[in-house]
């Protein structure tokens, strides 16, 4: 990207008889010169209108209570996977990994267990619709649903497999949100992503019906879920009331 920019201005500087700038932004607009461009393709996305409204939406965003989506989780196993494949678990051809999905949990989330050959076990858990609460008591419900996971993989290999606890599991990665009920604007129509910060404001439609802006940001911290929930403590306290309740938009 930082070799891009100048080479990029060079060339606009050059074919400055071609090109005309329509919007002073970053990255900025340019048309053609001449073209004719209707007022309907370019209503509501003045640079004014667009950064009044997000600047404020985004003030709001901030003072909503986070939660995360999409987790992936990592932990050491012995003995799970030949227990597996003694209990008729079919590893794939390609990777020899044995891939789980079903799993017979009353739950809002939907899991993805891969073990591997050599004791690595991978977790992927979908809730973006019913994120996890980045708090104490958010981490104790996730902490909860695995000891369920494991409980379950005991009884599929026929147990004596070994877990490590599940407080030293590994985050490897999740995505980190704020959500905040909307009513109609014009910014509500677009994505406003940062690349360099690896953030995104978009608007989300819940299966209830129910729509929301939401910031996200995507974290690969590769800690603990016990050092994770006490992050998540010590950020708990700095966080004020919310503008709206976030259950309202989770729960259908």
């Amino acid at each position: 990207m930082g070799t891009f920019e100048p080479h990029f201005r060079y060339y606009t500087c050059k074919l400055g008889d071609i090109f005309e700038k329509v919007i002073d932004s970053r990255p900025p607009f340019f048309k053609l010169k001449g073209l004719y461009v209707s007022n309907q393709t370019i209503k509501d996305t003045t640079i004014k209108k667009v950064k009044h409204d997000f600047e404020q939406i985004l003030s709001q965003l901030k003072h909503q209570p986070p939660h995360i989506h999409d987790i992936k989780l990592s932990t050491r196993t012995e003995g799970l996977y030949s227990r597996l494949v003694n209990t008729n678990h079919i590893p794939n051809k390609q990777n020899l990994q044995i891939t789980i999905r079903h799993f017979p949990i009353i739950s809002k989330f939907k899991t993805t267990v891969t073990v591997s050959r050599n004791g690595n076990l991978t977790l992927h858990i979908g809730c973006t619709y019913n994120p996890i609460s980045y708090s104490i008591t958010g981490f104790d419900l996730l902490i909860q649903y695995l000891s369920q996971i494991v409980f379950l993989l005991q009884a599929r290999s026929g147990g004596n497999a070994f877990f490590f606890p599940i407080h030293n599991w590994i985050v490897t990665y999740y995505h980190f949100n704020k959500d905040r009920v909307i009513i109609d604007s014009p910014i509500h129509h677009y994505s406003i992503s940062d690349l360099q910060e690896h953030t995104q404001v978009y608007l989300k439609k819940f299966p209830n019906g129910k729509r929301a802006l939401r910031w996200e940001k995507k974290f690969a911290p590769n800690t603990t879920i016990k050092e994770e929930q006490e992050k998540a403590g010590e950020e708990q306290s700095r966080y004020v009331p919310s503008f709206d309740c976030a259950r309202e938009l989770y729960h259908e």
